[in-house]
């Protein structure tokens, strides 16, 4: 299994675990337009550019990126909703926090919010949890 595949899969099952009450489209797999309702999230991986962390052939790379969870309601509906939701999600992803799979880690540095804006009939807020992860080269 490729490092890659166990950091991605480190992430989505984090965003699983959070058990969130609503619809969720994961990448590569998208959500049928009749079942976003009145509120559903997306989840996408935003991957940085590798770079080299410590020297040799069995250094280290970091592998950096940004987990977005974009927080989708009706528009017209209010913001509490919304905001409870990426509460929740602000909360669980703390910085320093270690999603783990398959003997690969990716470590959270931070959470943000977007401002509020308007796609296809929703008020949609992002949630950028920066994060990186370490491998080792071989």
């Amino acid at each position: 299994m490729s490092a890659f595949y166990k950091i991605e899969r480190a992430l989505l099952d984090s965003v699983r675990a959070l058990e969130l009450p609503l619809d969720m489209e994961f990448p590569n797999m998208d959500l049928d337009s009749d079942a976003k309702g009145d509120a559903w999230a997306k989840v996408s991986i935003l991957t940085a550019q590798t770079t080299v962390a410590t020297l040799g052939s069995d250094g280290e790379d970091n592998n950096p990126g940004i987990l977005q969870i974009d927080v989708n309601v009706l528009r017209g509906k209010g913001t509490k909703r919304m905001l409870d939701l990426i509460d929740t999600i602000c909360t669980f992803y703390t910085a320093g926090k270690a999603l783990q799979f398959g003997g690969e880690t990716a470590k959270v540095t931070n959470a943000s919010v977007s401002p509020l804006r308007y796609v296809d009939g929703y008020a949609r807020r992002s949630v950028s949890i920066t994060y990186y992860s370490r491998t080792f080269r071989s």
